[in-house]
């Protein structure tokens, strides 16, 4: 979270900030946020993980609304690997 006093600095035109843009979050520049709205896909660890980010702000520190809008592009991919098909003892 930084003030909008940063954006000069990184050549954001004037009128770029403005309640409820891709800028603005609770008055402040959330850089996540901004990554979390222009992106074309969204990850994190499992289908669990994303729900309780879209449903507790625990989770989503307040981006909650911003995921449930993003829910088409926010994808849960399970952690780990299929060590069946992977197994070091079996692949040549």
């Amino acid at each position: 979270m930084y003030d909008a006093s940063v954006l000069p600095l990184l050549g954001v035109p004037d009128g770029g900030f403005f309640p409820g843009g891709p800028l603005e979050f609770y008055g402040k520049v959330n850089f996540l946020k901004v990554g979390v709205w222009y992106s074309d896909a969204v990850t994190t660890v499992s289908e669990t993980y994303r729900q309780e980010v879209m449903n507790h702000y625990e989770f989503g520190r307040g981006l909650e609304g911003l995921m449930q809008d993003r829910a088409d592009r926010f994808f849960g991919i399970i952690n780990g690997i299929d060590d069946v098909e992977w197994s070091p003892r079996s692949s040549p």
